[in-house]
């Protein structure tokens, strides 16, 4: 594909990247981690998506479904960041919220670790 259409811009790139660089770490420090975490989210899913593809086990729809959820909220995260930095701030509020989350994601993974161990 041709970019002639842009060459007559060309030096404002010299200009605007080290500007939209230096706002973007300025004023959007707290929002690029999240952004980052959601799109890392958004990547995994893939493999483990076509990994269960081929699985004849019907239980293989648990995996499919926690890897859709994990997009969602992937997307939610990669959209809106200040949304999971809002969460993060409401569970990490007080510790007892905070060991209730805890505990209840550790049963979670150990329940998704042995469907992975039995099932599959």
């Amino acid at each position: 594909m041709s970019w002639a259409q842009f060459e007559p811009y060309k030096f404002l790139l010299y200009l605007v990247a080290p500007l939209a660089w230096f706002a973007v770490t300025r004023y959007m420090d707290e929002l690029l981690p999240p952004r980052m975490l959601g799109g890392l989210v958004l990547l995994l899913a893939a493999p483990v998506l076509d990994a269960a593809r081929w699985n004849p086990s019907p239980l293989r729809l648990i995996v499919v479904t926690l890897v859709y959820g994990m997009i969602i909220w992937g997307m939610i995260v990669l959209l809106s960041p200040f949304r999971y930095r809002h969460t993060v701030e409401r569970i990490a509020g007080s510790f007892s919220r905070a060991k209730v989350t805890g505990w209840t994601l550790l049963a979670g993974a150990a329940f998704h670790i042995g469907a992975g161990l039995f099932v599959f």
